[in-house]
């Protein structure tokens, strides 16, 4: 199946990960036509903050294809680039909360969330930005800065889970993990 790599980023999450597993598309495609999409789109909208630098990206994407070349049993998410909301500890990534409090502060397990995505198969390529302690309807904060809407750059991309929507809404990510207090969601 051929694919123009725009076309990739706003395809299902469920649609990718089906063409993965049929060896259809390689998670390298999918990983490169995302990370195309951050690099012309986040600057504009600051949606994933610390991010991985593109070639980690792309060495865990090989890694994902090489455990389906080895016929691994493989979860539902397999492939699927990520970025967790930075409201979730996850390992390898700071964890600030959107506080200048926690700026470097790098936890030291997953939450719950995050260790069930990374089992289902999602890779992770960074985070999603938030407002600082998620306690917001726009999100902003001293650490990232502001996160936009996609379709109007004048607009708020709400909150707390802002950097997940916008990210998402702009085909920066095919899923993305969101939580509120609230009903913001």
């Amino acid at each position: 199946t051929s694919h123009p790599s725009g076309s990739l980023c706003f395809a299902s999450a469920r649609e990718l990960a089906r063409l993965i597993r049929e060896r259809k598309l390689s998670v390298r495609e999918v990983m490169s036509a995302h990370l195309d999409q951050v690099r012309r789109i986040n600057p504009k909208i600051n949606a994933i903050v610390a991010k991985l630098d593109d070639d980690r990206c792309l060495a865990l994407a090989d890694e994902a294809d090489r455990q389906l070349s080895r016929k691994e049993r493989v979860g539902p998410l397999h492939g699927l680039p990520i970025a967790f909301k930075d409201h979730e500890p996850a390992v390898g990534f700071p964890w600030t909360r959107g506080s200048p409090i926690y700026k470097d502060f790098m936890p030291q397990e997953d939450s719950l969330l995050v260790e069930r995505l990374r089992k289902a198969g999602a890779v992770p390529i960074g985070k999603t930005n938030v407002p600082e302690f998620a306690m917001g309807s726009h999100t902003y904060n001293k650490v990232y800065g502001t996160t936009f809407n996609p379709y109007d750059l004048s607009k708020s991309a709400g909150g707390s889970s802002g950097g997940a929507a916008a990210a998402l809404a702009s085909g920066l990510l095919p899923i993305a993990d969101g939580s509120d207090l609230g009903g913001s969601l």
